[in-house]
């Protein structure tokens, strides 16, 4: 498999499911009928469930998708061989995940790291301070002058 955000490929002879991100929703698969006698006359078919509504014929043994919207599909293929022996279909789970995934996906750790920061802002030890009624002084600002005395 190859995606077209992400260079390089994949191999996903064994897979049964696919997760692709948001952004990987442009790629190839390709796949293979095991006929060497005469290979320029294997066929196949493929339907991707969920986008296509019918199966789609070629020669060629790949198939591309171009922006597919997150969601859940399968991608059916099956292949015949020069003597038009058909082979049993293969299917592929395969999933695009949306943009949303990805940032709920942050970790903990984030969360706290943003929390802390706008707990330690200025404006919000201000507003704790007026919550509480206490006196602004110079003892509780963290910004309080420093002395520079010999």
């Amino acid at each position: 498999m190859k995606t077209l955000n992400h260079p390089g490929t994949e191999d996903i002879t064994s897979a049964t499911k696919l997760e692709l991100k948001y952004n990987q929703n442009v790629f190839t698969i390709d796949f293979a009928l095991l006929n060497y006698l005469k290979p320029e006359k294997n066929k196949y078919v493929y339907q991707l469930k969920g986008f296509d509504d019918q199966w789609i014929g070629t020669d060629r043994p790949s198939v591309t998708y171009m922006n597919l919207k997150p969601g859940r599909y399968r991608l059916v293929v099956k292949g015949a061989n020069n003597d038009g022996i058909w082979s049993d279909e293969k299917e592929l789970s395969i999933i695009v995940l949306p943009l949303l995934a990805n940032l709920v996906g942050l970790s903990y750790l984030h969360i706290a790291v943003l929390r802390n920061l706008i707990r330690n802002h200025p404006l919000f030890y201000l507003r704790e301070l007026i919550k509480r009624k206490k006196p602004y002084t110079s003892t509780n600002s963290i910004f309080s002058p420093m002395s520079h005395t010999k």
